[in-house]
């Protein structure tokens, strides 16, 4: 499954991202914060797909909070409240310049190791021990 896969991939370098230690410097700052968005990015399209290949979800759904909804409903993911917040603080922070926004990033970059890692562990737990059974 390669969304899958891609997904695991992504996680893991942002795994590698989240042990480096402040001050950042601007390459680990820029890159820590797009592994976050690619993981990001990555997790709801392995949600997607997976919603789809159980019959869960219209193959035409496209939003994310609607993924994520229906993800929440059908056991994918536990804290949909905290899945939301991230789109809402990624959107916010793709619509400003990584070099103009260093609170943003830093603050993005210090909620990782407490509650976006766990976020995307917990997922791939429940995504390798109930959805690739098939």
């Amino acid at each position: 499954m390669e969304k899958y896969e891609i997904f695991c991939k992504t996680l893991k370098n942002l795994h590698q991202g989240a042990k480096l230690q402040e001050p950042y410097t601007i390459i680990e700052q820029t890159g820590i914060a797009k592994l976050l968005d690619l993981c990001f990015q990555q997790s709801g399209k392995v949600m997607k797909d997976l919603l789809k290949r159980h019959g869960k979800i219209d193959p035409k759904t496209h939003s994310l909070p609607e993924i994520f909804n229906i993800a929440y409903q059908n056991g994918m993911i536990q804290d949909i409240d905290s899945w939301l917040k991230l789109l809402e603080i990624r959107d916010d922070f793709m619509h400003t310049s990584y070099l103009d926004s260093d609170e943003k990033i830093l603050f993005m970059i210090r909620q990782l190791n407490a509650t976006y890692l766990p976020l995307f562990d917990t997922l791939k737990t429940e995504l390798e021990d109930h959805w690739l059974l098939i």
